[in-house]
């Protein structure tokens, strides 16, 4: 099976993930999406972070529409810092019979050399970059053949619907008291208010 992976804090998860899966779902022809929330994250304080249990129960709940879309605890059980090529590895040790997508940002491609072992990446999965507004195709496409140039890989675009929010945003409207019902499925705003998550 063509399988996505789709990583994130996802602390929390927002429409604007599950829009990205969506298109990835589309345009590539994706038979499933994964959404992986970090385990041992070599570049976020987990002090500062919600439970990984809060943030893969909101993740099956956010993805409880669409049936090829489904909450990964895989790299939650890795014991080891969460980098990427671990993870992907370990995927593909695990199911050999699939082929991986990794979806990420543009804002990702630009430092994606400085990642640990991106050739390694690179080698184990198609790598899909969403296209954001503020990045030009053109210089996204130097990038990739910028890359492409040091390490053999297969980096496409990805064309994602504009979604303008984020989980810093969402996290401040809670904290204040403002709706968040345009950016977040119903069930992980009452998962939120049930368990008292991101209040002052």
């Amino acid at each position: 099976m063509k399988i996505g992976i789709l990583g994130g804090s996802f602390d929390p998860i927002h429409n604007g993930h599950i829009y990205m899966a969506e298109a990835a779902l589309k345009e590539y022809k994706l038979d499933q999406v994964w959404l992986m929330p970090a385990g041992h994250s070599p570049n976020k304080n987990e002090s500062n972070m919600t439970s990984a249990i809060d943030r893969y129960n909101m993740c099956c709940l956010a993805s409880s529409d669409n049936d090829k879309i489904t909450a990964s605890d895989f790299e939650l059980k890795l014991e080891n810092t969460s980098y990427t090529y671990r993870t992907l590895s370990e995927l593909k040790r695990q199911y050999p019979e699939h082929n991986f997508y990794f979806i990420m940002g543009a804002d990702s491609l630009d430092y994606f050399k400085t990642w640990k072992h991106p050739e390694i990446i690179a080698s184990l999965c198609t790598i899909l970059v969403v296209i954001r507004d503020s990045f030009s195709i053109e210089n996204m496409s130097d990038t990739i053949n910028d890359i492409s140039s040091i390490f053999s890989c297969d980096i496409r675009l990805l064309k994602c619907p504009k979604f303008d929010v984020s989980s810093t945003m969402i996290r401040d409207r809670i904290k204040n008291s403002i709706s968040c019902n345009q950016y977040m499925n119903s069930k992980v705003i009452e998962y939120i208010e049930n368990h008292h998550l991101y209040l002052p």
